[in-house]
């Protein structure tokens, strides 16, 4: 299903993340599959006017996931942003359970492969 990305905020400009710290988010929960996303930085150089772009993708992924949340607003209808959170130290992902059953957890709760195996 195909959904708009961000809603207009109080002042009309769209939402396109929104902070998650502090907050819990019981209900219109989502997850935005993604080949990469950009963020913007001030220029280098300060004669520049445009802001410097950064592409962030997954290396050797071709999609992946970013936690979002959904409203409905008269607006635009159905339509999506993703959470953000202030950067923190690098640190590896927790998982629950043995690493070494880690990768057959999809297939025991009945997901299906995105792509096949011999790709």
């Amino acid at each position: 299903m195909q959904r708009r990305w961000s809603w207009p905020g109080p002042n009309k400009r769209p939402v396109y993340n929104f902070p998650s710290e502090g907050r819990e988010f019981a209900s219109n929960r989502c997850l935005i599959v993604a080949d990469g996303f950009y963020e913007f930085t001030g220029p280098e150089d300060p004669k520049k006017k445009r802001k410097d772009k950064w592409l962030f993708t997954k290396k050797d992924e071709l999609i992946f996931c970013i936690a979002g949340i959904w409203r409905d607003t008269p607006e635009v209808g159905k339509a999506f942003t993703m959470l953000t959170m202030a950067p923190g130290p690098d640190s590896p992902l927790t998982t629950i359970g043995r690493s070494s059953s880690w990768n057959a957890a999809p297939g025991q709760i009945g997901l299906t492969p995105l792509f096949p195996e011999s790709r």
